[in-house]
């Protein structure tokens, strides 16, 4: 019982356990000994939606981002979660991570936002040209503003969630170049986005096209 067997384990291992706490959780191991310090700077795996912070302090997720990003600079990171809405004041800088992740070769990707029409957070363009995404995951956010610039090409995408997705009259063509530019996919969930135009409510048809799907779910309001 005086022996400490989980301090002993091998330090890539102790990162992918504490890369399922939330951000906050993780980051208090660091003062548990010298062993644990950097443990959570070594996660592969960083999830901001399922962490808490300080709602009067947007500093906070800015300060353990730019830390994790310096620290992880030549590391391999897997999954990138993130969750925010309009009162952050470093929305864009949340833009920004997702633009660093990308390029730094995640396999999977999720992020959420709380915005309104008001308020549209068009994605990087580089997630649509990604080499080494596996699963992407939108919600409530803008694919582009602009959709004859959209170019796809994710030659690893298996997985592709779309909720609730800003789109303007020419929607379906946006989403259509999405499915189009994922050769390998296999799974596709659409839930019926957010449109710009109301005259588009009206399309008859959207065309999914893939020779390599095996589940399709398309769910209405």
């Amino acid at each position: 019982m005086e022996s400490d067997r989980i301090s002993s384990l091998l330090d890539s291992l102790l990162a992918h356990i504490v890369s399922y706490l939330p951000i906050e959780d993780s980051i208090k191991t660091s003062v548990l000994s010298k062993r644990w310090e950097l443990v959570w700077l070594n996660a592969s795996v960083l999830d901001l939606k399922k962490s808490v912070f300080p709602p009067d302090n947007n500093k906070v997720p800015e300060m353990v981002m730019n830390k994790f990003l310096k620290f992880n600079r030549r590391l391999h990171m897997h999954t990138f979660k993130v969750k925010y809405d309009d009162h952050n004041i470093c929305t864009f800088q949340y833009l920004v991570w997702i633009d660093i992740m990308i390029n730094r070769g995640i396999q999977h990707l999720d992020v959420e936002t709380n915005n309104s029409h008001d308020h549209i957070h068009y994605m990087p363009k580089n997630i649509y040209k990604s080499k080494t995404l596996v699963c992407l995951k939108l919600t409530n956010v803008g694919i582009t503003d602009n959709h004859q610039e959209l170019v796809v090409s994710l030659p690893c995408l298996k997985i592709m969630y779309l909720e609730d997705i800003f789109l303007d009259k020419d929607g379906p063509l946006i989403t259509e170049k999405l499915i189009l530019g994922c050769p390998v996919l296999e799974d596709l969930n659409l839930l019926r986005g957010q449109y710009l135009d109301d005259d588009v409510q009206n399309l008859p048809l959207l065309r999914v096209k893939s020779q390599t799907l095996k589940i399709f779910r398309l769910t209405f309001n």
